[in-house]
């Protein structure tokens, strides 16, 4: 737990995340993290999956255990349609 009435030390400031940093473009080649993602009926929209693309999303994990043969093929059709 951090203290936040104490000032961080140097070692600390170094390796905490500043405010301002989240909202960055970040470079994701240089990114050390995958972000994956299971893809559902919320992200079924092609738009969406095109949002989740630019937001850095590396890896679409597809549960076909969900929904139907139809269903699921849509959606790898229109995740091919996003990564265009």
């Amino acid at each position: 737990m951090v203290d936040s009435s104490k000032p961080a030390s140097s070692s600390e400031s170094s390796t905490r995340i500043k405010f301002a940093s989240i909202f960055e473009t970040i470079d994701v080649s240089k990114r050390r993290t995958k972000i994956v993602a299971t893809l559902g009926d919320a992200c079924n929209d092609v738009d969406v999956l095109v949002k989740l693309i630019d937001a850095g999303i590396n890896v679409a994990r597809l549960d076909f255990s969900q929904g139907d043969h139809k269903s699921n093929g849509q959606m790898c059709q229109n995740l091919q349609t996003a990564l265009k």
